[in-house]
C-alpha cells in the first residue's frame, strides 16, 4: 500500500524559513528569530493556528475569547492575563501573570485578555473549533 501513495514536496524558502509540506500533513520549520512583525501568522491548519505577537509595555489583546483550547506561551518579556468567570476561580483574582519561558494552556471559550507587562515576545496556539457533538432524538414506540 505504501507503494501506491505518492508524494510530492513543496519546499520554499523566504527570509531563512523552509516549509515543507507533505500531501494534506504539513511539516514546517520556523526560525523565530527572523519574525518582526507585530503580529504573524506562524503557521494554520485544519487543526489549530500558531501566531506569533511581539508587544510592546501595555500593548496587547483586548478581551476576546475563541471555540476552542488555547496555549500562550512567552518566549521574552512578561505578560498578564485576565479571565472573566464568576463561579470559577482559576487564580487569585482570575489573573495569571506569566514571564520568559512560561506557558498557560487554557479553555479559550472564556473571555480573556493579555496585556504585555514589558516588551514581549509571545506565541499563541489555537486549536480547532470544539465540536460540541449531535444531540440524537430517538423516538420509542
Amino acid at each position: 500500500m505504501l507503494d501506491e501513495i505518492k508524494y510530492s514536496f513543496l519546499i520554499r524558502r523566504h527570509a531563512s524559513i523552509s516549509t515543507s509540506v507533505v500531501m494534506q500533513n504539513q511539516t514546517q520549520v520556523v526560525n523565530l528569530n527572523f519574525l518582526n512583525d507585530r503580529k504573524e501568522i506562524v503557521t494554520s491548519n485544519e487543526k489549530y493556528k500558531c501566531v506569533y505577537f511581539n508587544f510592546e509595555v501595555g500593548d496587547g489583546l483586548a478581551k476576546h475569547r475563541h471555540e476552542g483550547y488555547a496555549t500562550v506561551l512567552v518566549l521574552k518579556g512578561a505578560v498578564k492575563m485576565t479571565f472573566e468567570t464568576e463561579n470559577l476561580p482559576l487564580a487569585p483574582e482570575n489573573i495569571f501573570e506569566l514571564s520568559e519561558n512560561m506557558m498557560l494552556s487554557f479553555d479559550a471559550r472564556v473571555v480573556h485578555d493579555l496585556v504585555a507587562q514589558a516588551p514581549s515576545q509571545v506565541l499563541v496556539t489555537i486549536s480547532e473549533r470544539l465540536s460540541w457533538g449531535c444531540l440524537k432524538m430517538t423516538k420509542i414506540l
